[in-house]
Formats: structure tokens, C-alpha cells, sequence
């Protein structure tokens, strides 16, 4: 996500854009869209595999730190790495 105030996951279906993520759904997509999609994709996989962000997750989940923990330098760093890692097992 870029830090718009569409949020993520749990907050984007609530707001009834989930179906955007199916090709074959019409109608316009949000802005930035595919950027968020990537960014999403790539918290999940942190989550799996860092505990700090799994814990990150929960604390936003519970609504006991802001969305925009994802967002902070320390939590963001560690999402890419996780990403990274995960796509340099796959190539």
C-alpha cells in the first residue's frame, strides 16, 4: 500500500473492493490498485514469516496501533526483506 487511506485487507473488503481483485469484475479499479495489491501481498508473506510483523498485524487487527505501523521504517524494512527472501527462493 502507499500509505492512501484505502487500507488494507480486512479494511478493503469492508469497503466492498475485494471483487476489484478478480479480472473479470467491471468497473473501475481504485487508484493505485496494483501498487496495493503488491504491498498487501507482501505484508501476508511477512507476517508468515517475521514476528515482528506477525505481531504488527495483530496490534492493528486489535486496533491497538494505527494502520499506518506498516507504513513506519522498522515494520516496512522488514516486509520487503520477507518479500525478497521469498522471491529469492523461488528464482
Amino acid at each position: 500500500m502507499t500509505g492512501g487511506s484505502r487500507g488494507i485487507g480486512f479494511q478493503s473488503e469492508a469497503l466492498g473492493e475485494m471483487g476489484c481483485a478478480f479480472p473479470k469484475t467491471r468497473g473501475e479499479r481504485p487508484e493505485n490498485f496494483e501498487k496495493d495489491q503488491q504491498f498487501e501481498a507482501a505484508l501476508f508473506r511477512a507476517v508468515v514469516a517475521d514476528p515482528i510483523v506477525h505481531r504488527a498485524m495483530i496490534e492493528v487487527g486489535q486496533l491497538l496501533q494505527p494502520q499506518s505501523l506498516f507504513h513506519e521504517p522498522h515494520i516496512k524494512q522488514r516486509i520487503e526483506a520477507a518479500s525478497a527472501k521469498t522471491f529469492a527462493r523461488t528464482v
